[in-house]
């Protein structure tokens, strides 16, 4: 291709690039318009992610003991609370670094 060619081409693609961009920041702003209800529900319950998670720890801490009477002995026992103890670390330590 002769160097005018090629500057033709250039240009050609320098502005199909230009488009492309304008093309996809307007389908960004249409899909957050439209996406926008879903979000603040989302963000309404995320608010109360921390409480819910607290809640359910709690709850799991509390049935496992009250079916304390119903379990067998050995292993399987401590293997249970092993796991329970490693679960409830890990998600006080994952809210305590919020």
């Amino acid at each position: 291709m002769k160097l005018r060619e090629l500057e033709i081409r250039r240009a050609q693609l320098e502005h199909q690039v230009i488009q492309d961009r304008l093309d996809i920041s307007h389908s960004a702003r249409d899909w957050l318009e439209a996406t926008a209800p879903m979000d603040r529900g989302w963000q309404k319950i995320a608010r109360y992610k921390g409480v819910l998670l607290t809640g359910a720890s709690l709850a799991t801490a509390w049935r496992a003991r009250r079916n304390r009477r119903h379990e067998r002995k050995g292993i399987a026992r401590h293997l249970r609370k092993g796991i329970l103890a490693y679960t409830m670390f890990k998600r006080v330590k994952g809210l305590l670094s919020r």
